[in-house]
């Protein structure tokens, strides 16, 4: 079984490799290309329906 760290870079390999995949064949370019950035905000920094995600329970 994974760790939680190497869980998560699992998915974004998978996220990083499916976007690249999807956007180089609707542009029509080359893979290499594609620049695919993630960025993790904490829970305090999103806000849904009015609240921050940090105030709704799980």
């Amino acid at each position: 079984m994974l760790n939680q760290k190497s869980y998560i870079h699992c998915k974004k390999e998978k996220l990083s490799r499916r976007n690249d995949k999807t956007v180089s064949k609707i542009y029509e370019l080359p893979e290499y290309s594609v620049t695919i950035l993630i960025k993790e905000l904490e829970r305090e920094d999103i806000g849904v329906g009015g609240k921050l995600l940090s105030d709704i329970k799980k």
